[in-house]
């Protein structure tokens, strides 16, 4: 009897310990959302935009993606614990348009 109390014992201490790891987890997991706009050459319609959104939005933790073909311009915003800024220019790159700095 005493065996299955310790037992029991052992079981809810490691148990205890394991849920305050996975809070602290999840208390450090917070989305860190950030807002980058990158000066985008080659886009000459809509469709051209479509596309941007289209190929950024692909990646993990994708909040927003707007593009203005008018503005050469693509606004992202994109948690930065999913993705960065180099995989957002590779997807734009991709599409076939040339990333040329950040506003």
């Amino acid at each position: 009897m005493k065996q299955v109390l310790l037992i029991l014992m052992v079981f809810m201490v490691f148990s205890c310990q394991n849920t305050k790891t996975n809070k602290s987890e999840v208390t450090n997991g917070v989305p860190e959302i950030v807002e980058v706009k990158f000066h985008v050459n080659g886009m000459t319609c809509t469709h051209c935009e479509e596309s941007i959104a289209k190929g950024v939005n692909e990646l993990a933790g994708i909040e927003y993606v707007k593009a203005s073909f008018a503005d050469s311009v693509a606004i992202v915003k994109y948690d930065k614990s999913k993705t960065n800024e180099t995989e957002i220019r590779e997807k734009i790159k991709k599409r076939g348009y040339e990333v040329t700095g950040k506003l």
